[in-house]
């Protein structure tokens, strides 16, 4: 299995019909979250929404979560009060720098003062608060949380089109510093499970959906990709992403 990386948008003239049915169903699920009033307008985004920090809490009646030393949280607005959390439980914490350019920051709970946490866990903050840490270097993570514009019981998952969080997954899995089979909760609101999610071989899989209301574990979750697609990376792409031009440099 290969991974993709794409730019989208509703415009994109080089969408194939795959990528016009998840962009549609963005399209719908943006819409359905404002219409309801749990959202504010979301479209590009991952949402946030009301409730939030009760679904993070409710992320730490999870074994998997409650085992982890070290969990990657994806730099979602949404994850804010799931990373404060995480440093609160005493774990380390690994989200990728903005835009992967320079790769991952490390919070290390022990040098954060708890006064800062909310401030050290903003994707803007957390290199000031953290170290910025070469993908060799980081810490094993034994767990994973991410937002999702939209996401199906069965596990399939929908960013909002850059596909950032399947690229973090496949970099961590080519430096050893992942299990194929780490365990992957999206964090959501009970709205954003839908009935399908058109998929491609490059999306990443989540084990779990983690609402307000509920914990679901998906059945019969689909085989995650192993390798990055390097045909569908741009030149220019790879060159800004530290990570990325490190492994491909291994690997030529």
């Amino acid at each position: 299995m290969e991974a993709v990386f794409l730019n989208l948008s509703s415009k994109d003239a080089s969408l194939n019909s795959v990528d016009e049915e998840k962009q549609a169903l963005r399209e719908r699920t943006w819409g359905r979250l404002e219409a309801a009033g749990v959202s504010p307008p979301s479209e590009g985004r991952i949402p946030t929404f009301d409730r939030q920090s009760r679904a993070a809490q409710r992320l730490r009646s999870i074994k998997a979560y409650q085992e982890a030393k070290t969990i990657m949280a994806a730099p979602d607005q949404v994850l804010i009060q799931a990373r404060i959390n995480a440093l609160a439980d005493g774990k380390d914490v690994v989200l990728a720098a903005p835009g992967l350019r320079s790769g991952f920051v490390c919070l290390k709970n022990k040098r954060i003062r708890v006064r800062d946490r909310p401030e050290a866990v903003k994707g803007s903050m957390a290199g000031k608060f953290g170290l910025a840490t070469k993908t060799e270097q980081l810490p094993g993570i034994e767990f994973m949380v991410t937002g999702a514009v939209a996401v199906y019981a069965r596990g399939r998952r929908l960013g909002k089109g850059q596909g950032f969080f399947d690229l973090e997954y496949l970099i961590l899995l080519a430096a050893n510093k992942i299990d194929p089979e780490v365990a992957i909760a999206a964090l959501v609101h009970d709205l954003q499970i839908v009935d399908e999610v058109p998929a491609d071989p490059g999306d990443v899989a989540v084990d779990l959906i983690v609402t307000p209301n509920r914990v679901l574990w998906a059945a019969e979750r689909p085989v995650r990709p192993s390798d990055i697609n390097w045909s569908r990376l741009p030149h220019q792409k790879v060159r800004r992403m530290t990570p990325l031009f490190e492994l491909r440099g291994k690997k030529s």
